[in-house]
């Protein structure tokens, strides 16, 4: 699995760690759902790798954003993250990837 749309489906519930270690995945689209919590962090170096894409705004997460997703940027790193869609009050200001561009 290299893509994970699951957005608009009114899921409910908080997102799964083990999502968040899925060691091919590329994208993860969550946006526009029921979901609460937070964005897990525990993501494997292989994983870190590999991920692209993370969009979960339009949910119900309280927990800011963690520097651990936060420092995935492609810009100041050794990995591939470029696109973190989340909203405006979960998005630490340090934090490059969704500072500038959140919702």
């Amino acid at each position: 699995l290299r893509l994970l749309y699951l957005n608009n489906n009114l899921l409910t519930g908080t997102i799964p760690p083990s999502l968040m270690q899925m060691r091919k995945l590329k994208g993860i689209f969550l946006n526009d759902n029921n979901l609460s919590g937070m964005i897990p962090y525990n993501i494997d170096d292989e994983e870190k790798a590999n991920l692209l894409t993370i969009r979960v705004q339009h949910n119900r997460l309280t927990h800011m954003v963690a520097s651990e997703i936060c420092n995935l940027d492609v810009n100041i790193g050794d990995y591939e993250l470029v696109e973190l869609g989340v909203d405006c009050e979960i998005c630490p200001s340090s934090c490059s990837l969704c500072s500038h561009r959140c919702y």
